[in-house]
């Protein structure tokens, strides 16, 4: 069954450690900034903080207190978007060395109509909703924003935190497909 199939793969996604994790999604960032697509500052402010001496938990995200999951970067240089924001994090357990949950979210609105819409990778710490197919572990949110319900929640295969993020921002700007098709696939033959 599909849906087993993916909450499994969802489910081994936790396998991955805290310095993996906190490595890869520095490096994302510092794309984005070689891009031109954010100030070189956000670099220096990922944070690793535990969230409760106790707990052991690790948290990275952007310093800061504007919500639960950090401060957003504000994005640069993406002409059909205004004033987006994109927001990176993961909570890991750090004496187990798994990842709990991440989300990785841009809200923004479209330059052409001024409407705003979100995107939302999440990766729920625990199960939620009816199942793996009405609410899987690993999803995507995609709405007017993130405080209303969202219109959709789409399934998405097992990715890593800083493969959603790719994903995220290719969505926004082609020139950042790391897959293309060209280099992916023979052309196929036309008729």
């Amino acid at each position: 069954m599909i849906w087993r199939e993916l909450a499994t793969q969802h489910e081994a996604l936790r396998e991955r450690g805290y310095p993996e994790v906190a490595k890869e999604l520095r490096r994302r960032v510092g794309q984005l900034v070689v891009q031109g697509h954010c100030s070189p500052v956000f670099q220096g402010k990922f944070s690793d903080k535990t969230d409760d001496k106790r707990s052991k938990k690790v948290e990275v995200m952007i310093k800061g207190a504007e919500s639960p999951i950090g401060d957003p970067i504000p994005l640069l240089n993406l002409p059909s978007l205004t004033h987006p924001k994109l927001w990176i994090y993961a909570l890991l357990d750090d004496r187990n060395k798994r990842l709990l949950k991440y989300t990785v979210r841009l809200d923004a609105k479209w330059t052409s109509d001024e409407l705003p819409f979100t995107i939302s990778v999440e990766l729920d710490d625990r199960h939620m909703g009816s199942g793996a197919c009405g609410h899987p572990l690993l999803h995507c949110h995609m709405g007017v924003d993130h405080e209303r319900r969202p219109q959709f929640r789409l399934p998405l295969p097992a990715l890593t935190p800083w493969e959603a993020l790719d994903w995220l921002i290719t969505q926004l700007h082609e020139a950042h497909e790391p897959a293309a098709w060209t280099r992916l696939a023979p052309p196929i033959p036309s008729s």
